[in-house]
């Protein structure tokens, strides 16, 4: 929606509040919290299932 033709200027020159902002970030760092134990979850499942190749890739990993 535009009002006159100022629309975009003026929300692009007014912060956003204290309170939005809060909530933007926290719902961010939910979703890479979420995303991250969803990956460590993955991992620790895949090392179970396939610890041969997981001692493969430590041994490897001191070698280099």
């Amino acid at each position: 929606m535009r009002i006159g033709g100022y629309f975009e200027i003026i929300l692009s020159i007014i912060p956003l509040t204290l309170k939005k902002r809060f909530f933007r970030d926290y719902r961010l760092i939910r979703i890479k919290l979420f995303a991250i134990s969803s990956l460590k979850n993955a991992l620790d499942l895949f090392l179970d299932f396939y610890p041969i190749m997981s001692l493969c890739k430590v041994a490897k990993m001191l070698k280099a």
